[in-house]
């Protein structure tokens, strides 16, 4: 297993550099506040899970990043809102992002991915991610989703600057 540094510290006040910044920020956070977190490392890819809300704020400000492909997390939605004027606000969608200067480091040949069952490089952007823990912990997503997205990227160092997943 690699070895893993965990670092506890602000979100908005930490920095660091790594080959990617994988984050799951609070859905609540704006995308202007998202930016200001993100800019604060040095990273040359992104992948972000957002809902959609997030996501157009964060891309329409951030100019310095290309999109370069979405991807959904197939979750079982909460059962009941709580709020009658506002929709449920899941992190479902996914997005890699690399700086425009900067190469894509994701190749879908570099690892099997644990819900698709044939070896022929298909790489679906959908992927089968049912809550984990949830008794424990409502918002916490799948292991093996996020363990097959990270391994599809050529990539040695990873931040989660808000590690909530």
């Amino acid at each position: 297993m690699a070895k893993t540094t965990i670092i506890h510290a602000d979100s908005l006040e930490y920095s660091g550099a790594a080959d990617l910044l994988f984050t799951d920020p609070p859905f609540d956070m704006s995308g202007k506040t998202l930016i200001e977190a993100v800019s604060n490392h040095d990273v040359q890819h992104l992948v972000l899970i957002a809902s959609i809300r997030q996501a157009i704020e964060f891309i329409s400000l951030a100019n310095d990043w290309h999109l370069s492909f979405d991807f959904v997390l197939d979750v079982v939605a909460p059962k009941k809102s709580t709020n009658y004027r506002k929709p449920h606000y899941i992190h479902c969608n996914g997005f890699y992002l690399y700086k425009k200067s900067i190469k894509s480091c994701f190749n879908r040949k570099l690892k099997q991915r644990s819900d698709v069952f044939s070896n022929t490089g298909y790489w679906p952007t959908i992927f089968y991610s049912p809550k984990e823990r949830a008794k424990e912990h409502g918002m916490a997503k799948n292991l093996n989703a996020f363990t097959d997205i990270l391994g599809s990227f050529e990539i040695s160092s990873v931040i989660d600057i808000f590690a909530g997943s």
